[in-house]
């Protein structure tokens, strides 16, 4: 639901951005409703004997919380549609969960920062229409570094699917921080565009192979090492795959060669 207390900054650099130029009516309306639901600081709740807790500019909600709040023509499927394309332009990340549908403004603090700092950002933003954020910006206090991810969210079980791997060759493992490792994983999905398939592939590759499975110990070194181990990767399956093929070309030879002689 919209948050019944406080108010929201809406800087006019929105108006000139993709997201606002080429939406349509409804998406527009979706966009300011969203920006409204969202909590202006951290927000702690109980569910089901569970805590749970969401940072500035996250929110738990559903399809047709957003669709009701957004007003009358306004439809689900709308909602649906918008989300996608919110998701799309890196305006916002969209996740399913238990509790609900958990979504996260990615540049909530660029909205809500103080007018000398957002003058500075627009002239980083209009030097750079399509910069992502680098790794020195990541770290910055107010980011994504501050986010707490649910257990079930795919950050977290990718940071977990890594630390089992670990475990089977090494029991005693201490066990980390997963949501501080969760962290690395949103990066490499959210700034990097990573897949959690591909991100899975490269844990399973790595943990298999006798040099980097003693290298990549977090996902840290996951990501700072992903693309080299990647195209490792690739590079081994399309050698095995060579190597199939002249395997087959050679029996298909002497098949060949067989039935010659047999005529």
């Amino acid at each position: 639901m919209i948050q019944p207390i406080g108010y929201l900054k809406l800087h006019r650099d929105l108006y000139h951005k993709p997201i606002w130029l080429q939406s349509t009516p409804e998406q527009k309306v979706i966009l300011m409703t969203l920006l409204a639901m969202a909590w202006f600081k951290p927000n702690e709740w109980e569910w089901k004997g569970h805590k749970f807790r969401t940072v500035e500019g996250q929110f738990v909600t559903s399809l047709e919380s957003i669709a009701n709040d957004s007003g009358k023509g306004i439809s689900t499927q709308n909602v649906r549609t918008a989300l996608k394309r919110f998701e799309k332009l890196d305006f916002l990340t969209n996740e399913s969960t238990k509790q609900g549908r958990l979504v996260t403004i990615v540049n909530w603090g660029f909205y809500q920062s103080q007018e000398d700092k957002l003058t500075n950002e627009l002239t980083v933003d209009q030097q750079t229409p399509n910069k992502r954020l680098t790794p020195k910006e990541e770290g910055k206090k107010g980011t994504r570094k501050e986010k707490d991810f649910l257990p079930d969210s795919k950050e977290y079980r990718a940071s977990n699917y890594l630390f089992e791997k670990i475990l089977d060759r090494n029991p005693s493992n201490r066990k980390p921080d997963i949501n501080s490792w969760a962290l690395h994983i949103d990066y490499m999905i959210r700034i990097d565009n990573r897949t959690p398939k591909q991100i899975a592939d490269v844990i399973d590759w790595s943990q298999q192979d006798d040099f980097w499975q003693n290298n990549i110990l977090s996902t840290k070194s996951l990501r700072r090492n992903y693309d080299q181990m990647f195209m490792k990767m690739n590079e081994g399956v399309h050698i095995k795959t060579n190597a199939e093929q002249k395997a087959l070309d050679a029996k298909l030879l002497l098949i060949q060669k067989r039935l010659n002689d047999g005529d």
